[in-house]
Formats: C-alpha cells, structure tokens, sequence
C-alpha cells in the first residue's frame, strides 16, 4: 500500500462527514461505515501503520493518505502546499499540536537517525583519530569542522543546525 500525498478532490467538508479527529490523542475515527473497505466501521480508529514507512495511513473511497495529511485538512481546511512535518519527529503522533507545515529540507532536517550509531548525528571519526562535523544541505555535504572530541563535533553540528534548520534541527 503506497500512500498518496495529493489532494484528490478530498474536501475538509466530505471529510468531516466521514472521519471525527480528536485532537488529544491524535486519531482518527470513523463516522459511516467505508463503502470500499469493510473494516470502515462507525466509531472505529480510522487506518493502520504502514509497515514499511511507519506513518498512520487510511484508505478512503479506494485511496490511501497518510492521516497526518487527511488531518491537516480536517482541522485547516486545506491541503498543505508543501509537507507536514512531525515536531517531535514521532510519525504517529498526529496530534495537531504537533503538526507543522515544512519544506522537504525542513522535514528532512527534523528526521530522527535510522540505525542506532556509535557517534551523534553529524559526527564521523576520522582516521587520524579526530571528528568532524558535517551538515548536509540541499544534497550537499558541509563540512563544520574537525575536533579532538565527538562532544565538540556533536556542539558544532547542533550549532550548524540551529543555523541552517532553525526550529526544525534535530539532534538524534
């Protein structure tokens, strides 16, 4: 199941006349039964996690979205231009509080590392024993500097950032 990120004619109307958000918790239930899928029952938790992406998805009139997406204009009104971006760089906490538009680079920026490594984000050991620090940017690699600690190049990437990412830098 491939996720669609576009309008599709979905209108915050429509919307609210098939799915009820709360927004304490972030979910999504449905109000009438989902004529294309079975499990569309009224009052049930609307969607799944996508196994392979890790964001709550639903399926409505024979379409996959990302709730997030669907979310956004339950609440706004509009589908967002750009993306929307998880502040707390949880993909299922779909809170509206915690939702954001964003660029790509924005939504990159704010992502969490995918495998669990020996240095902090940002930080490499290089063979001379030292670190550095590098930041990637619009699919460049910047270089930040090189240390003596993997704390110094973990402070020089954190500032770097804070620079280039403002509120959506992430440190893990």
């Amino acid at each position: 199941m491939k996720p669609r990120d576009i309008n599709s004619g979905l209108t915050q109307e429509y919307l609210l006349t098939i799915l009820r958000y709360d927004p304490e918790s972030g979910t999504l239930y449905w109000i009438k039964p989902n004529p294309l899928w079975r499990a569309g029952k009224p009052g049930q938790v609307a969607g799944c996690l996508h196994k392979s992406t890790g964001y709550w998805v639903l399926k409505i009139n024979g379409v996959d979205y990302r709730a997030h997406r669907v979310i956004w204009v339950m609440f706004y009104g509009v589908w967002p231009l750009g993306e929307v971006d998880h502040e707390d760089g949880d993909k299922i906490n779909n809170k509206i509080k915690n939702l954001r538009p964003a660029t790509h680079l924005q939504n990159t920026a704010n992502k969490k590392r995918r495998v669990e490594r020996l240095y902090p984000k940002g930080v490499n050991q290089l063979p001379s024993g030292r670190y550095r620090a590098k930041i990637c940017l619009d699919y460049k690699q910047i270089s930040l500097g090189i240390f003596d600690t993997p704390e110094e190049a973990s402070a020089a990437y954190l500032a770097g950032a804070k620079k280039y990412f403002g509120d959506f830098a992430s440190s893990g």
